[in-house]
């Protein structure tokens, strides 16, 4: 889903995006709903507001797009997610570029839901946080 993502972010940079990337996106929520992952929420948070956004004309799109092409589908996909880079450069640079005070505050609680999902998680899988 990585990839589709930085296309669909792209695409909507150069002000391309068109049906097939509405589908990709459409279809990447499909996915992440399937796999039901920690940051579930947050992806769809993101999408929606990318599509609000696209409909708008607004370049914030490719904002919310690139804010989540990184973090984890499902809860396996943790054992290759760089927590660190996400945390230190994703989000502050999402919260630098962003303006909306409503939407920070809304992907602020996402994250911190998500966050009490993957302690959960590792706890239950043993592992020492």
């Amino acid at each position: 889903m990585l990839i589709e993502f930085a296309h669909i972010r792209n695409m909507i940079l150069r002000n391309k995006f068109d049906v097939e990337e509405k589908e990709m996106l459409l279809t990447a929520q499909k996915i992440a709903v399937k796999k039901n992952g920690p940051f579930l929420s947050l992806l769809n948070a993101c999408i929606e507001n990318c599509f609000i956004d696209i409909e708008n004309r607004d370049f914030a799109a490719a904002r919310e797009i690139s804010f989540i092409h990184n973090l984890p589908v499902e809860y396996s996909d943790l054992k290759k997610w760089n927590e660190n880079y996400f945390y230190c450069a994703e989000l502050s640079g999402y919260l630098e570029e962003n303006d909306d005070f409503n939407r920070i505050k809304c992907h602020i609680h996402e994250i911190s839901k998500a966050q009490d999902n993957i302690e959960k998680f590792l706890k239950a899988e043993g592992v020492k946080i």
